[in-house]
């Protein structure tokens, strides 16, 4: 060990202290596991009906099942990074309060869903107004499946 003054490096900690540091340690590791644990449930109601989680579909989330076209998509690209600027320039304001900055936003999606839509067609239309409708009623009945599909006992 090496002194210098009256202080020595390498001091071994006091057995109160030992016992502190490790119950802190035990609590931080039981925290994390529950946490994790608590997350698996949630993750598994994400799965679609093709077995896939939703955000391991890719794509652009409710629109890529709606085969848009390269002219669509890079017209509805535009619009989502216009809208991501708008956000972050309203997080960053610090003159907003959270309930204005929250409103602010909701008003800004509204309208980026509103532009979105009028470059869709009818028939793509249809079809997300049908998945949105869908993914309404599966989180309305908590992630799990219709009691129509589950398998008689």
């Amino acid at each position: 060990m090496i002194k210098y003054r009256n202080f020595s490096f390498g001091r071994r900690l006091n057995p109160p202290m030992k016992a502190t540091i490790t119950l802190l340690a035990a609590l931080a590791l039981a925290a994390t596991a529950a946490t994790s644990l608590a997350q698996t449930p949630a993750a598994a109601a994400c799965e679609s009906s093709s077995g896939k989680k939703h955000h391991e579909k890719g794509g652009n989330g409710p629109l890529a099942s709606l085969n848009l076209t390269p002219d669509q998509k890079a017209q509805i690209d535009v619009l989502r990074a216009d809208l991501r600027t708008k956000v972050e320039t309203i997080h960053s304001n610090a003159a907003l309060t959270p309930e204005q900055k929250k409103e602010q936003i909701k008003g800004l999606r509204q309208a980026n869903r509103t532009q979105v839509e009028a470059i869709l067609t009818p028939d793509q239309l249809a079809q997300l107004k049908k998945a949105k409708a869908d993914r309404k009623e599966h989180h309305k009945a908590g992630g799990e499946a219709s009691p129509q599909a589950s398998p008689a006992k």
